[in-house]
């Protein structure tokens, strides 16, 4: 793939950053608008580094899933609890665990839509049982997940988070980048 670091369309309207990973030439290229392109080749690594760098990157990858933005709870901006932060990393940590040859875990969104799911319950009932709530929601299919995702008493509770969570948002931005595909 070639990038143009020139042109602002080779980018993602809030990003100076584009990460492109070669698997078959071993190499992953840093493109920074305007400025160039770095190349990091993998057969040049040292075999520590390189050993280290899959520690780092599942490091990274499990915390990532674990950054929960902050959620509006009756009207308050609160941190996500641990068992929340529990809940998205666990889905993570058992697909590496599995011996899966993809990266990404496949219906991806079942972690997302989880949280917000627990989000909204929680901002229900904010004495509920986290860890409760938690092993419960892990427990029901993903059918029953999406029910109560638009069930009429949750509905209200999910809008507002994702209002909130989108708070700021450029989606006319995001549309021009859908149009040019």
């Amino acid at each position: 793939m070639t990038i143009d670091v020139n042109n602002r369309e080779s980018f993602r309207s809030n990003s100076v950053i584009r990460t492109e990973i070669d698997q078959v030439a071993r190499t992953v290229t840093f493109h920074v608008f305007k400025q160039g392109s770095l190349t990091v080749y993998l057969d040049k690594m040292s075999q520590a580094n390189r050993d280290y760098g899959v520690y780092h990157a599942v490091k990274h990858r499990v915390g990532d899933a674990g950054a929960i933005e902050r959620m509006l709870v009756n009207g308050q901006e609160v941190a996500a609890t641990p068992a929340a932060k529990f809940a998205n990393m666990k889905p993570v940590v058992d697909h590496l665990n599995s011996g899966a040859e993809t990266w990404r875990i496949a219906g991806g969104d079942v972690a997302s839509e989880g949280t917000l799911l627990f989000a909204a319950l929680m901002a229900m009932k904010p004495e509920r049982d986290e860890k409760k709530l938690t092993k419960w929601l892990t427990e029901q299919p993903r059918a029953k997940r999406d029910a109560l995702l638009i069930d009429p008493k949750v509905k209200p509770f999910v809008d507002a988070i994702r209002a909130e969570r989108a708070k700021g948002v450029d989606t006319e931005g995001m549309f021009a980048e859908l149009e040019a595909m």
